[in-house]
C-alpha cells in the first residue's frame, strides 16, 4: 500500500520545503533536511530509493522470502480442519494489499495437531508448492528491470530458497524415521498411510539386523507397533504389529477411536 502512494505522490521539492511536516532546517546546498529531532536526512538518497524500480523489486523479493521462511511454522500451528480457510486468509494478508478483508480463521481444538501430516511429508510438499508459485511472482516483479539487476536478484532468490530448503529438510528429517514416522499411520489418506507403514516395517527390519537394536527401534512406540513380542511396559498390552502389514497393503483399518 505504501509503495503505490510513495511512487505516485512523492515529491523531493515538497519534502525539502517542509510544508505540512516538522522540518526545522533546510540546507539546499548539501541537499539535507534536519528534522525537529536533529537528524540529518539526505533527500537525494531518499529520492533515488523511492524512484528506483530495483529497490521496490528487492522489497517484494524480501517479502516473498520472509513469507516462505515462516510458511511451515504457520501451517504447523494451525489445524487440519480449516487448512483451506487458513491458506486463503494468509494469502489475503500477503497479497491482498488490504483490498480483500477475510475474517481470521476460527479457533479450533485441533490447532497444532499436525503430527500425522508431518510424518506423511505434507509440510515439505506445501513448502515446495509455494516456492513454485512464488517463483512466478518474483519473475513478474523483476521483468521490467535491467538484465544485470534481474540476474543479481534472481541469484539472491535462489540462494535464499536453497538455504531454506536445506534447513527445512534437516528439521523435518526426524519425521522420516522411527518412532515419529508412526504418527503417519493416523493420516486420512490411505495412500500415504500405506507408504508410512511400509517404510516403518523396512526401518524396523534394518534396525534389528542381527543382535544389535538401534535406539529408534528400541523406543517404546516403535516396539508397540512393530515388535511381535511387545506386551507393554507392564506386560498388559497386545502388540499392534499384525495391523501394520495390513496398512502396508493399503487396507483401511479403523485403529483410532
Amino acid at each position: 500500500m505504501l509503495e503505490k502512494l510513495l511512487r505516485k505522490y512523492w515529491s523531493k521539492d515538497a519534502f525539502k520545503t517542509g510544508k505540512g511536516s516538522n522540518t526545522a532546517v533546510n540546507d539546499k546546498r548539501n541537499n539535507t533536511v534536519t528534522d525537529s529531532s536533529g537528524n540529518a536526512i539526505t533527500v537525494e538518497r531518499i529520492d533515488a530509493v523511492i524512484r528506483s524500480p530495483a529497490f521496490w523489486s528487492t522489497c517484494h523479493l524480501v517479502k516473498e522470502v520472509g513469507f516462505a521462511a515462516e510458511l511451515v511454522g504457520r501451517w504447523s500451528e494451525s489445524c487440519p480442519c480449516h487448512s483451506a480457510y487458513q491458506e486463503l486468509w494468509n494469502w489475503s494478508k500477503h497479497h491482498g494489499d488490504g483490498m480483500v478483508n477475510i475474517p481470521q480463521p476460527p479457533a479450533c481444538d485441533k490447532k497444532g495437531c499436525r503430527a500425522h501430516e508431518l510424518a506423511a511429508g505434507t509440510a515439505f510438499r506445501i513448502f515446495q508448492q509455494y516456492h513454485w508459485m512464488s517463483r512466478n511472482i518474483i519473475v513478474e516483479h523483476l521483468d521490467s528491470l535491467p538484465s544485470h539487476v534481474q540476474h543479481s536478484l534472481r541469484c539472491d532468490w535462489e540462494r535464499a530458497r536453497s538455504k531454506m530448503t536445506t534447513e527445512l529438510t534437516v528439521k523435518l528429517s526426524t519425521w522420516e524415521h522411527l518412532p515419529n514416522l508412526l504418527c503417519g499411520l493416523a493420516h486420512w489418506d490411505n495412500g500415504l498411510v500405506q507408504k508410512v507403514a511400509n517404510r516403518a516395517l523396512w526401518l524396523w527390519e534394518q534396525g534389528n539386523n542381527g543382535q544389535v537394536q538401534t535406539a529408534s527401534c528400541a523406543h517404546a512406540q516403535s516396539r508397540r507397533f512393530l515388535d511381535p513380542e511387545w506386551r507393554g511396559l507392564d506386560n498388559d498390552e497386545q502388540p499392534l504389529r499384525p495391523y501394520v502389514p495390513w496398512l502396508g497393503l493399503g487396507q483401511n483399518l479403523c485403529l483410532w477411536t
